[in-house]
């Protein structure tokens, strides 16, 4: 288990409701919120397969500032295999303008982005949009 998992598991202890009231608790009802607060923003850091939306909204826009963006994790499937490596933003919004152009839109069926490298459990559990 990863640190980010254990810690999500402790502060989804700490949300449950057998844990609170107890003394051991480290945490008082006003820090609850922040707790509630640092936990979604740790499950977002779990690499999840984008939605088409988010790609072109993460591709698109300013060239400076998307060249300036992290990189995403392209999955390629073709026919069984499946291929992973990074691309650029600038370079994604390219392929995203190549592929409209042509009227092919193919996301969820040949390709995926990712919000951050996969293991290769997450990569064969997920679900792409067939």
């Amino acid at each position: 288990m990863t640190d980010r998992e254990k810690v999500i598991k402790k502060l989804e202890e700490c949300l449950s409701a057998s844990c609170r009231g107890f003394r051991t608790c480290p945490y008082s009802d006003a820090d609850w919120d922040a707790v509630r607060e640092a936990l979604a923003l740790l499950k977002e850091q779990i690499p999840h397969i984008m939605t088409y939306e988010e790609v072109v909204e993460y591709t698109t826009g300013n060239p400076y500032i998307v060249q300036e963006r992290a990189p995403l994790y392209v999955q390629f499937k073709k026919e069984h295999e499946f291929t992973l490596g990074w691309r650029h933003a600038i370079d994604i919004g390219a392929m995203i303008e190549r592929r409209k152009e042509r009227g092919v839109n193919d996301y969820g069926r040949t390709w995926v982005c990712w919000t951050a490298r996969p293991t290769d459990e997450q990569r064969k559990a997920a679900k792409w949009d067939a």
